[in-house]
C-alpha cells in the first residue's frame, strides 16, 4: 500500500471534492464535512466520469398497507453521486451501487496526517480495476491544473502524477 498526499486540508473544503491522478488513473476525494472519501473516477456502468456528476438525495417511498397510499420523503442530502452520463447513483461514503448490486465504485482509504490529506492505494487495487474494465490507459485527465463542471457542480482537476508526499496544488 502507498499514501499519496493530494492536498492540504485547508484547500479542500467541506462540501468540495478534488480530482487527482494517482499512479496515472483519475481519483476523487470528497469532503463530506470533514469526512473524506476517495473514489475512482470510473463509473461502473459504462465508464463515465462519475466523480464529475452532482451530489442530491434518494426519495424514500413508504406504502401504507390499511390506506393503500404511498407516501414520499427526501433524504441522504448530498450523500448520493450521480453519474453525469446516465445517472447512475452510488452512496459517496462507501461506493455502493444504489441500483445494482456488486456494481459498486472502487474506493480507497483517506486520511488525515499533520494537515495533509492522504489516499492509501495498492497497485492490485488499480490492476483488479483494469482487468474489470473500471480504467482505461489511455486518455486519463488533463496535464496541470482545469476545472471540470456539469450544471450542479465544479471540480479542480489537478494532474499530480501522484507519486508519495507530493502535495497537489502546491506552489510552483
Amino acid at each position: 500500500m502507498s499514501e499519496h498526499i493530494v492536498a492540504s486540508e485547508d484547500e479542500l473544503e467541506p462540501g468540495e471534492r478534488l480530482v487527482v491522478q494517482i499512479k496515472g488513473r483519475e481519483v476523487a476525494i470528497f469532503n463530506q464535512e470533514g469526512d473524506y472519501y476517495a473514489h475512482l473516477n470510473w463509473c461502473t456502468h459504462q465508464g463515465g466520469p462519475i466523480c464529475e456528476g452532482p451530489l442530491t438525495g434518494t426519495r424514500k417511498a413508504c406504502f401504507d398497507q390499511e390506506t393503500l397510499k404511498t407516501t414520499f420523503s427526501w433524504g441522504r442530502t448530498d450523500s448520493i453521486l450521480n453519474c453525469p452520463w446516465h445517472g447512475w447513483e452510488f452512496d459517496i461514503e462507501s461506493g455502493e451501487c444504489l441500483s445494482r448490486k456488486g456494481a459498486d465504485l472502487l474506493t480507497f482509504p483517506v486520511s488525515v496526517k499533520d494537515g495533509d490529506i492522504v489516499v492509501e492505494v495498492t497497485v492490485e487495487e488499480f490492476n483488479q480495476a483494469i482487468e474489470n474494465g473500471h480504467v482505461s490507459l489511455e486518455g486519463n485527465a488533463s496535464e496541470g491544473i482545469s476545472t471540470a463542471s456539469n450544471d450542479q457542480t465544479e471540480s479542480k482537476v489537478v494532474d499530480i502524477q501522484a507519486s508519495p508526499s507530493k502535495i497537489a496544488g502546491g506552489d510552483e
